[in-house]
This record gives structure tokens, sequence and C-alpha cells, in this order.
């Protein structure tokens, strides 16, 4: 008879314990690895993380594009005065012309145009990286790549008093803008 007892209570026990572990608690919890799940696992933590942050990117990207879509660039070749959109600004470097191409420093045709400017000393390789263009120039190379497509340039980039010089029109173009120039000024408009 105890024996009958003790496996009556074994199987009342596990029942309950069965009971609220498949019942009560994923009511309480909610569903198995949701945010509402207290055993949330780190994986799900860390997907959940780069969900947001990718939406949050995209928007401050499409911010930016915004913001910079307007913005009209003026550069006078001679001159370390030039315009970025309503804002006077100076630049290290006069732009100059050489074999026919105009020449301005790289840092700041970047972000003038809204680019995220990486400068790669060991390799000297610079790369302008907007949205979803990229554009890669190496120093004293006349190629070149836009989006993972190989260019060949008439000009490299180069090294000048310190500075490093890029051709303004394959760079703008190269990040989706429009140049014209202006031979009576001798005047780069960017768009």
């Amino acid at each position: 008879m105890a024996n009958q007892q003790k496996k009556l209570w074994l199987s009342v026990l596990l029942a309950s314990f069965l009971f609220g572990y498949f019942c009560v608690i994923p009511a309480w919890a909610g569903t198995a690895g949701s945010s509402t799940d207290p055993l949330v696992t780190k994986s799900w933590v860390d997907n959940y993380v780069v969900k947001a942050f990718s939406s949050l990117e995209n928007q401050l990207t499409e911010l930016e594009n915004k913001v910079t879509a307007n913005r009209v660039i003026y550069l006078w070749v001679g001159s370390k005065m030039g315009e970025v959109g309503d804002s006077k600004c100076s630049l290290p470097i006069a732009p100059y012309i050489k074999n026919g191409r105009t020449m301005v420093p790289v840092r700041f045709i970047g972000e003038a145009l809204g680019a995220k400017v990486d400068w790669n000393n060991a390799t000297k390789t610079v790369t302008y990286t907007k949205g979803s263009r990229k554009v890669v120039l190496k120093i004293g190379s006349t190629t070149a790549t836009v989006n993972g497509q190989t260019i060949s340039l008439d000009i490299s980039a180069e090294i000048t008093q310190s500075n490093t010089m890029v051709p303004v029109r394959f760079v703008s173009e190269g990040l989706g803008a429009t140049v014209l120039w202006h031979n009576t000024n001798k005047m780069v408009e960017i768009h």
C-alpha cells in the first residue's frame, strides 16, 4: 500500500510539474525565444539588435542623402576658398589642373559630397562610400574601382604638398553627382 501511495504521489508530482512547465510557464513567459521569454538566448538578442540598428542606419543614410542632394559645391582652380551649399569653406590646398583634369583634396571632396572617406596609409588607397556607392583610388595608379568595376583613369591620384589629390570629376560622378566646368572663371560646379 505504501508503495502504491508513493507511485500515486510521484505521478501527481510529475503531472503537476509537466502541467506547469508546458502550460503555466509558456502562458506567463510568452512564445519561447521571443522578447517576452525570460530565457531569451544571446543569439536572439544579437539578431534583434542588428535588425534595430540596421533599420536606423538605413534611415540615417536616407536622411544624409536628402541633406546632400540639393547641396551645390563650387570650387575655383587656384583658390583655397570654396562653397558647399550656403557655406564658404577653406581647402588645405587649392585645386589645380593637371593633364586637363582638375585635382582636388581627397577628404574635402568626399565629405562635401556626403561620403565616408577612408584612407589606408599602408596601401596608399582612398575609399569613398556613399550609400550603396563605393569608389576606390590608389596613389599613382591609373585604375580605380566604382562599385567593384575596374575603371581606367587618364590621371592617377597623387600626393601634392602632403595632401592627397584626386580627379574631381571621376570621384564626384562615381558617387552619383553631376559635374559642370565653367572655363571662363575656371570653376567646378557639382550637384
